[in-house]
């Protein structure tokens, strides 16, 4: 732990080596950048900046989710229900933002659990 309480990358310890992270190295959020993310419904964002993803009231909410994080370096947990073209979906996800040796938060690990399997809308069986 550092001074200010935030974890550094060396002492942050986990279990699962891939756990994703967001690089919210730069002062915009939208030009964050999601690493390890896994791939689903809503398709494979790893190494993509939230600028770039398609749905741009989602890729909002998610950057600032994370520069919350990043500013007030806290962790933060958050419980989504969300529908995002045609997908419903409810789940939890924990963040926890990681200082460098400044102790600037740049990164923000996160772990997530869906609390309702996604159900797709406007598709017949």
């Amino acid at each position: 732990m550092l001074e200010n309480g935030l974890p550094s990358l060396e002492n942050f310890r986990f279990a699962d080596k891939t756990l994703p992270w967001v690089d919210v190295g730069t002062e915009d959020p939208m030009y964050f950048t999601m690493r390890n993310h896994p791939g689903g419904i809503c398709g494979n964002w790893d190494n993509s900046r939230f600028i770039d993803y398609p749905v741009a009231i989602h890729a909002t909410a998610c950057a600032l989710e994370y520069y919350d994080c990043k500013e007030h370096k806290q962790p933060i947990y958050t419980h989504i229900h969300q529908m995002i073209q045609g997908v419903k979906r409810e789940y939890a996800k924990l963040m926890v933002p990681i200082a460098d040796e400044n102790g600037n938060a740049t990164q923000v690990f996160y772990a997530w659990r869906f609390l309702r399997y996604p159900l797709i809308l406007g598709r017949s069986a």
